[in-house]
């Protein structure tokens, strides 16, 4: 099987200057750079499962369960939020067609249609639940914490309309819960009502959780294989081990984005020129931006806040969207391209000669050479304009190059946050926001962040305007 390769030509100095990356800036790095790896290997190695232990573990439960609900339902709703249900819509996304629900390859779809409620949107929430067959729908309720507002919030609204439908045991055929193992509300409610569940391994963070039963569940039901994403993922896993920084191509990538936000470039752009890697763009943002933005406590006793800017863009869509910025605006971000080497339909542009004046050349082209000329040209144009990009090009988009890619992604994201000295596994600025929610919406044991949120709106001179 071809491997995927990571080519960073473009982010040197030799090519764009002084916003690229020099032999020097490695240098500084090399050190920080192999205590990457040997947290990353020893977090591999825990006791407990962490995310780069995932490929390892059996799925059977997982295959036999998503078996037997195949047969029964033509839908599947994932209710959750950011690492709750993003991985899973990334994959799902990338191996099936949009319009016809057909898989990636063309064949029937494999499974029920998959949805995702992920905004506490009554619009959206009433207009799903409405629309679909709710006697042969299954809902998947997914929280690591098992106390999130938005999922728990939609699922209690859900819950009473299959209750009132079908009873309190057509309410329990329709429900699997996802959460903690032991702990948490949602937890409890399984184990009291009786519904099926699977489990989050406790030491697994929502944002890395998508090769666990968090993703693997609702894609197996859909009809993905997730053997196979597993296996690239395993691949892709084994390859983040290696101490070479030259060969590890995880760890250059994060080496090299580390580097240019040491140099002021702290933003980076994931640009995928295939529409079903629109999603893998959005999963990214949040793993990145979760991960690696937070408060750090440097050596000298001081506290900084760190954390390069995630943004998702799609090829050849933002071209006339984004692309004018990145290429004349200032210079403060590089671009990730994601290039997919065999995407060949047999659609070909027809001759335009004499239709069109100028246009002639195009004719007869397949519509993917277009799709090429359009990464090649604008990969050229910001190199001449000295803008920092590098491109990661996969041989196709198959089950196993997206595992590849997820868990490319997840150890580069363990380790910038070594590079960063930050914890990439947690996120207190998060937790704060949630802690104020619940204070508002009246939980007793956050009744202190509702006193707090008082005292500043009646401190603060309103300044508003009115349309």
């Amino acid at each position: 099987m071809k491997r995927i390769v990571y080519d960073y030509t473009n982010l040197t100095s030799d090519v764009v200057g002084e916003s690229g990356i020099c032999a020097s800036d490695m240098e500084s790095l090399r050190l920080r750079a192999a205590i990457a790896v040997d947290d990353f290997v020893e977090l591999a190695s825990a006791e407990d499962v962490t995310f780069p232990r995932l490929p390892e573990l059996s799925v059977d439960d997982i295959l036999v369960r998503a078996s037997q609900d195949q047969a029964k339902f033509t839908d599947l709703v994932v209710i959750g939020i950011g690492g709750s249900s993003l991985g899973a819509r990334a994959v799902h996304t990338a191996l099936t067609r949009k319009a016809s629900g057909r898989m990636l390859d063309g064949s029937p779809r494999k499974g029920p249609r998959l949805h995702f409620i992920e905004n506490v949107d009554p619009i959206e929430t009433i207009d799903l639940l409405d629309a679909l067959p709710l006697a042969t729908t299954l809902f998947n309720v997914i929280t690591k914490s098992g106390n999130t507002i938005e999922t728990l919030s939609t699922f209690a609204i859900v819950r009473e309309r299959l209750i009132e439908q079908f009873g309190q045991d057509g309410y329990r055929d329709r429900v699997v819960v996802t959460t903690d193992p032991e702990r948490g509300p949602l937890r409890a409610l399984a184990k009291r009502e009786g519904l099926f569940s699977f489990d989050v391994p406790p030491e697994v963070g929502g944002r890395f959780s998508v090769l666990s039963a968090v993703g693997l569940y609702p894609l197996a039901v859909a009809g993905i294989d997730i053997v196979s994403l597993l296996r690239g993922a395993a691949r892709a896993r084994d390859r983040a081990f290696d101490r070479d920084l030259d060969d590890n191509a995880a760890l250059l990538f994060a080496v090299h984005q580390v580097a240019l936000y040491e140099k002021d470039i702290r933003q980076i752009v994931m640009m995928p020129y295939a529409q079903n890697l629109t999603d893998l763009s959005a999963w990214f943002v949040q793993l990145w931006a979760e991960s690696l933005g937070k408060k750090r406590r440097d050596e000298n006793g001081t506290q900084s806040h760190v954390g390069p800017t995630p943004i998702a863009a799609l090829g050849v869509t933002d071209q006339h969207s984004q692309l004018q910025l990145y290429m004349e605006g200032p210079n403060e971000r590089s671009i990730l391209f994601i290039e997919v080497e065999s995407c060949s339909m047999g659609l070909d542009v027809p001759s335009l000669r004499g239709l069109m004046d100028g246009m002639g050349h195009i004719g007869g082209r397949p519509l993917e050479e277009v799709r090429r000329a359009e990464l090649q040209g604008v990969r050229e144009g910001l190199a001449e304009e000295s803008r920092p990009t590098a491109t990661l090009a996969i041989p196709r988009i198959s089950a196993e190059s997206i595992g590849e890619l997820v868990m490319f992604f997840e150890a580069a994201t363990s380790f910038a946050g070594s590079l960063l000295r930050v914890d990439p596994f947690n996120q207190p600025g998060v937790e704060l926001g949630k802690r104020y929610a619940h204070g508002l919406l009246g939980r007793e044991k956050e009744s202190h962040y509702a006193n707090r949120f008082t005292r500043a709106m009646e401190s603060r001179v309103r300044r508003v305007v009115a349309l």
